[in-house]
């Protein structure tokens, strides 16, 4: 039993693209390919012009991602033909307690072809046998990377066409080498918002800063609201009229 994920269990070469999830996915059973948006995706031979039926495209996953086999943040297993997954991110805490896991991709069983994604979620598998992998960004063997990027908190041995980055690199777009920041990704700068990393245009989403921080103080319009407050230390705090 499995293909289970919160957008598309079982993707048979169709398109899969602007998804994004937000909640944590829990497999207790003895199953497989468990995602945040497609959970065994086949996409079709090519064609005679080199066209191919099925893609995902422009996604995101935010839950925590908690399985047994071929658990991945995007795609739980890709199957038969080559797949090609781009332009996504996951931010989710990825676990496998069988084989094999990933940040974007766990698994691939037929060639699989990532591009322009990354990965700030940490991916592990908690079983020790020598079939154990996790990787930031695919846990998979027939798998090409290119322009993929995950930052500390991903664990894992790294692949070719994948990079680590600082945190603080994470936030600049100059190190998304190859990426579309016109049409594709963008930075959210909105005032109160505290997730700094690419977000898809479209698909951003808004972290709010704790209240009571630098970036999100607390608002006061009375004596009875300090009163209130004033024995907690460390917070910021505004003076409103309303």
């Amino acid at each position: 039993t499995g293909n289970t994920a919160a957008i598309v269990g079982y993707n048979y070469q169709g398109t899969v693209t602007h998804c994004g999830n937000h909640g944590s996915l829990t497999s207790t059973a003895n199953t497989s390919n468990l995602a945040g948006i497609v959970g065994r995706y086949e996409p079709s031979a090519a064609d005679a012009e080199g066209k191919v039926q099925g893609l995902i495209e422009s996604c995101y996953n935010a839950g925590d991602i908690n399985g047994v086999n071929n658990v991945g943040g995007i795609v739980g297993v890709t199957v038969k033909n080559t797949a090609t997954i781009k332009d996504c991110f996951n931010k989710g805490s990825i676990t496998g307690s069988g084989t094999v896991a990933g940040g974007i991709v766990g698994s691939t069983s037929s060639a699989a072809v990532i591009l322009n994604c990354y990965n700030i979620g940490e991916v592990k598998t908690s079983t020790t046998t020598n079939k154990s992998v996790s990787n930031a960004i695919s846990g998979g063997t027939y798998v090409t990377l290119t322009n993929c990027y995950y930052n500390t908190t991903a664990t894992g041995t790294p692949k070719t066409g994948s990079s680590l980055l600082t945190d603080e690199q994470m936030c600049n777009r100059a190190n998304f080498i190859g990426w579309d920041f016109n049409t594709v990704w963008q930075f959210n700068e909105a005032v109160n918002n505290s997730y700094k990393y690419p977000q898809l245009k479209g698909l951003t989403f808004d972290v709010p800063y704790p209240e009571g921080t630098v970036n999100n103080p607390i608002k006061i319009s009375s004596q009875e609201d300090f009163e209130a407050i004033k024995a907690e230390e460390g917070l910021y705090y505004i003076v409103s009229e309303s």
